[in-house]
C-alpha cells in the first residue's frame, strides 16, 4: 500500500474522532443544560431538545465507521500469500517410461491456510516430500493450490514425455532400429529446431527424430544444405515405445569433425 493510502487512512480516524467528539461534547452541554429551566423575569428560556435515540445512532455510526477503518488497517498489514516455486524430481523423460515416484519441492512467502496438489496429490504438510505409487505415464501438469485468510493462489509444475532425437555417423546407407540407437548422440526433444554438432569420421552424418515434429530444413555455414536424403521408419526407443522416424543421411561421406548443422 502507497504513502498516499496510508495517509488518507490517518485522517479518515482523525475525522472520525474528530466529528464524534464535536457531537458528544455539543450532547453533554445539551444534557446539562437541560437538567435545569432557569427563569428571567417571567420569560422561560427553553433549552434545547436533547435526543437520546439520535445520539445512540451516532454512536452506532461510530462503531461502523471504527469497523471500516479497522478492515483498512488489516488491508494495509495484510501480505498476499505468493507461491515463489513449485518443481518436481522428473521434468523430462523417456517416452515410453512409467514413472512411479515423484519428489517435489516448493517455497512460500508465508504459512498457508490451507495446501495441496491436484492430481490424487492431496494435501501438502512439508515443502519437500515424495510420492509413491503414481504409475504415470503421460504428459501431466500438477498444480500446487495454497490459501491465506484472503486469496487462494496456484502455480503449476509439469511431466512431459519426450523421444529422441538420434545423431551421428555411419558407414551404413540403411538402417536397423538398433543402428538408430546406437548413433552417438541422442536427447529428448519436443521439436525437432536445434543445432547439432557431428563428426564425419568418414562416415555419413545421419540425424533421426519422431516424424510427428515435421519435416527438417538443414542450415550449414550459413547456407540451406540439400544434401540429405530421408527415409521413414519405426523405431522402438530403449522404454520401449514405438514411433514413425524421420531418418536423414547425408548424401556425401563426411571426414570433418565437429560439423554444425542447424535444423529448422
Amino acid at each position: 500500500m502507497n504513502k498516499k493510502t496510508i495517509l488518507l487512512i490517518i485522517l479518515s480516524i482523525l475525522a472520525t474522532f474528530a466529528g464524534f467528539f464535536w457531537y458528544f461534547s455539543s450532547y453533554i452541554k445539551k444534557k446539562t443544560s437541560s437538567s435545569s429551566t432557569p427563569q428571567t423575569g417571567n420569560i422561560a428560556i427553553t433549552n434545547p431538545v436533547v435526543d437520546d435515540d439520535e445520539f445512540l445512532n451516532k454512536v452506532s455510526q461510530l462503531d461502523s465507521e471504527l469497523d471500516s477503518i479497522e478492515d483498512r488497517l488489516e488491508d494495509l498489514e495484510y501480505l498476499p500469500i505468493v507461491i515463489n516455486s513449485f518443481t518436481n524430481s522428473i521434468n523430462i523423460v523417456e517416452k515410453g517410461s512409467i514413472i512411479n515416484s515423484i519428489v517435489f519441492n516448493y517455497s512460500l512467502n508465508k504459512t498457508p491456510s490451507s495446501l495441496s496438489i491436484d492430481n490424487g496429490i492431496g494435501a501438502v504438510t512439508s515443502n519437500s516430500f515424495t510420492k509413491n505409487g503414481l504409475n504415470i505415464s503421460v504428459n501431466t501438469i500438477f498444480t500446487l493450490s495454497a490459501s491465506d485468510e484472503k486469496n487462494t493462489v496456484t502455480k503449476t509444475s509439469t511431466i512431459r514425455f519426450d523421444n529422441r532425437m538420434y545423431y551421428g555417423s555411419s558407414p551404413n546407407t540403411s538402417f536397423t532400429n538398433a543402428d538408430i540407437l546406437a548413433l552417438q548422440n541422442s536427447v529428448l526433444v519436443n521439436s525437432k529446431n536445434r543445432t547439432v554438432t557431428i563428426n564425419g569420421n568418414g562416415e555419413y552424418p545421419i540425424i533421426a527424430y519422431e516424424a510427428s515434429l515435421g519435416d527438417a530444413t538443414f542450415i550449414m555455414n550459413g547456407l540451406v544444405n540439400n544434401g540429405f536424403v530421408k527415409t521413414q521408419q519405426n523405431i522402438t526407443n530403449a522404454s520401449g515405445y514405438t514411433a514413425l522416424f524421420n531418418v536423414y543421411r547425408m548424401i556425401n561421406i563426411q571426414n570433418s569433425s565437429n560439423i554444425q548443422i542447424a535444423i529448422t
